[in-house]
């Protein structure tokens, strides 16, 4: 009992501290040197052998209507040259590379819509390991940009998913998240708490790759009542969050 007051007076501090002028997080701020990746979303790892093929796959997941979807993808061109991008038949495919390390491409689907029931790949980026590829080497990341239905009302983007295939085998652990890191520096903390609560209150908006991490109850919207369950587990009250443990 004590633990759980302590966790709601340190929630209401956070709350209050929500109308403190802070640094944006924005799903605006990105920058891309052409050398190497630099975007201030999630950067992503993969472990791969000069020659390897290492494919970014898109997955669609319990969405309904859609109509529409758009997607960024920055790479390291150092170490990943890119193939081809591929699509299913679901819908037509338009492709934009300005930059040498970036993909742009979106997705039109049926004007009625599409009903995704399951998991579904709807594109496939193929790259070429250019070199051997250590483990903690962070070499792509990507962004999504809109995701709507046929009323052109946003869709969730936790119905969303992307993750790696190298030589054919997923490598699951790629994306093993960090539930709660809303700040995107390695850890849990208050900090994320109160990221939270900003982005509540609309006084500040998280980018739209960690939505998915931060709504730790798994109600399907980033709410204060994931700052609650994050003030919890900072204290000791909780060791893992609803929608899994943190790691």
């Amino acid at each position: 009992m004590k633990k759980l007051f302590s966790a709601m007076l340190a929630f209401i501090f956070l709350v209050s501290a929500a109308v403190i002028p802070a640094e944006c997080v924005s799903s605006e701020d990105v920058s891309v040197n052409l050398s190497s990746v630099d975007y201030n979303g999630d950067k992503v790892a993969v472990r791969a052998k000069q020659g390897d093929t290492v494919e970014i796959v898109t997955i669609v997941r319990n969405a309904k209507l859609v109509n529409g979807l758009l997607i960024n993808m920055y790479y390291d061109s150092e170490l990943l040259g890119f193939e081809d991008l591929q699509k299913t038949n679901l819908g037509r495919l338009l492709v934009n590379t300005p930059d040498s390390n970036r993909i742009t491409w979106s997705i039109m689907f049926a004007a009625s819509g599409t009903n995704f029931e399951n998991d579904t790949e709807v594109s496939v980026l193929k790259f070429k390991a250019k070199s051997d590829i250590a483990s903690d080497t962070k070499c792509f990341s990507y962004s999504i940009e809109e995701f709507y239905n046929t009323s052109y009302s946003e869709l969730s983007h936790s119905d969303i998913d992307v993750f790696c295939r190298v030589n054919g085998n997923r490598i699951i652990e790629l994306f093993s998240p960090i539930y709660g890191d809303a700040n995107n520096d390695g850890k849990v903390s208050n900090a994320d708490a109160l990221a939270i609560v900003r982005h509540a209150i609309k006084a500040s908006v998280l980018p739209l790759d960690r939505l998915q991490r931060c709504d730790v109850n798994g109600d399907g919207k980033v709410t204060n009542a994931d700052a609650l369950q994050i003030t919890r587990y900072c204290i000791g009250y909780k060791s893992k969050f609803p929608i899994g443990e943190s790691v």
